[in-house]
């Protein structure tokens, strides 16, 4: 009898500690579904971690170099962002207001005027800063008069990629011109005439003389954050796996 009880006892300790798994295919599916969703944005977010560091240093290295001459920025086979410039010549009555521009909860429209160099023969397109604008659009932005400028000093800004914008470019023109995006193929269309024009835009140096209210920034989130963001999304993916074993077997 002792034994019978044991065997039986024993038994059920060995029922209990078994493994149980449930099969359900729709919480498995949905399991699968998102936890590889999860993980492919951790990566995703890494990845955008490490370009930030890579465009981090090729603007460190280009702002390490000397000042570029119009001559010499257009000899240059490839130029990266960030590269510095010391253009001589005159800015043209051209003005683009860059519309949506909202610095410390203030609406307003970055200035960028058209700039042309003597030798060679250039259009620069030079975003002068920041002017405050009424964001009712009734009143016409005002711009402060600066003295003229034969020499500036400004660095090369390539966007990332395609601005998102609400519409298409204006059809009527009129300087000063409000654009949405910093399309210089339209822009130089919009200035006619048959000098040629730099692909892209010249940021003016802060301390500058002909500048507004510059706010420039490279980088907008910090690698930092892309990592942080990274490890968020893989722990969440962990999370999912584990409540799918909780809900799904006896562990």
């Amino acid at each position: 009898y002792s034994e019978l009880r044991f065997n039986t006892l024993y038994g059920i300790q060995m029922t209990q500690n078994r493994f149980h798994y449930h099969f359900e295919w729709s919480l498995t599916l949905f399991t699968l579904v998102f936890v590889s969703i999860f993980v492919r944005l951790g990566f995703w977010q890494l990845e955008r971690a490490e370009y930030k560091v890579a465009l981090a240093a090729d603007y460190a290295s280009q702002s390490a170099l000397m000042p570029a001459s119009a001559s010499e920025l257009l000899a240059e086979e490839s130029v990266l962002s960030g590269r510095k410039v010391r253009l001589q010549g005159v800015f043209l009555p051209e003005i683009f207001l860059l519309d949506n521009q909202v610095i410390d909860g203030q609406f307003g429209n970055d200035v960028i005027q058209v700039f042309q160099t003597a030798e060679p023969e250039f259009l620069f397109f030079v975003n002068r800063g920041w002017v405050k604008a009424d964001s009712s659009r009734l009143q016409p932005t005002a711009i402060p008069k600066l003295s003229a400028h034969e020499m500036i000093d400004g660095e090369v800004y390539i966007a990332p990629g395609t601005p998102f914008t609400l519409g298409g470019p204006p059809k009527e023109i009129a300087f000063p011109l409000t654009v949405q995006s910093t399309d210089l193929d339209f822009m130089a269309a919009a200035v006619g005439g048959s000098v040629p024009f730099y692909p892209h835009l010249v940021r003016l140096s802060p301390d500058d003389s002909a500048a507004y209210r510059t706010h420039w920034a490279l980088v907008n989130v910090s690698s930092d954050k892309h990592k942080g963001y990274a490890v968020q999304w893989f722990a969440m993916a962990l999370a999912l796996g584990l409540l799918y074993l909780h809900r799904s077997t006896n562990v």
